[in-house]
């Protein structure tokens, strides 16, 4: 019988590979490969220093060959099934919430005497303050008519 380990990624129990030397830890599968591929590389960046900056410089070049909003905007194209489930995610969000408040939401016209309080379920963009106007007064005066 062949003699085994436990793979720390997957905990099963698998042949050790005999061409490898020292203590097996991580099993042949895709997804444990690439787990001992991240624990290396987050043990490096930890450690050594030169590494760090390799790594830092090699993200900036990346960067500058894929903006941010470039390369979102032509993810959402290639991949509309994600646009819709992301569209339907929020429309669920909003419903739960119950308000949505956008740059310059508040007109209001009125004359009555309002007191303003946080609100406290909201989604806000572009660091709106949500405040909810509750009514103290009503304005008494009588409107304006016509006189025959």
């Amino acid at each position: 019988m062949k003699p085994t380990f436990k793979c720390s990624w997957c905990k099963r129990e698998k042949p050790l590979n005999p061409r490898l030397r020292g203590k097996q830890k991580f099993c042949g599968d895709h997804a444990c490969q690439k787990a001992r591929k991240r624990q290396w590389q987050h043990k490096q960046l930890n450690s050594d220093a030169s590494y760090r900056s390799e790594h830092r410089k090699a993200q900036e070049a990346w960067r500058k060959n894929y903006p941010a909003d470039l390369y979102q905007r032509n993810y959402r194209e290639n991949h509309p099934e994600y646009v819709e489930c992301n569209r339907a995610q929020q429309r669920v969000r909003n419903r739960n919430r119950r308000v949505i408040v956008k740059m310059d939401a508040l007109s209001h016209n009125k004359t009555d005497t309002y007191i303003l309080r946080p609100y406290p379920k909201k989604i806000v963009k572009m660091d709106t303050l949500l405040f909810e106007l509750v009514v103290l007064q009503k304005d008494t005066r009588p409107t304006s008519t016509t006189v025959p």
